[in-house]
């Protein structure tokens, strides 16, 4: 799994005369963009591994939901207990 997003870049290479110069750039490039030790990331994708790269950051998402989901799940649980152990203690009494 990857955490990041895929994207892709049409490039200006400032060579004199080139078609970039005249607003047709080069490209798409593709990169994942992400964050490390705070630092905003961007690096190269190759063509071939672009689908991978997708997938993988993809599969990271889900499994964050999932999580997430999960631990909305135990909150939900754990107020139940709590409102069910109150009221019996009320009916205890």
């Amino acid at each position: 799994m990857l955490v990041g997003n895929v994207y892709k870049e049409y490039v200006r290479c400032g060579t004199p005369g080139c078609r970039c110069n005249r607003g047709e750039r080069h490209g798409p490039y593709f990169y994942l963009r992400s964050y490390e030790n705070g630092r905003r990331r961007k690096r190269y994708i190759r063509k071939a591994d672009v689908a991978q790269v997708k997938e993988q950051c993809e599969a990271y998402y889900r499994a964050r939901e999932e999580v997430q989901s999960q631990q909305q799940l135990a909150r939900t649980h754990k107020e139940i207990i709590t409102n069910m152990t109150t009221t019996l203690r009320e009916l205890a009494k």
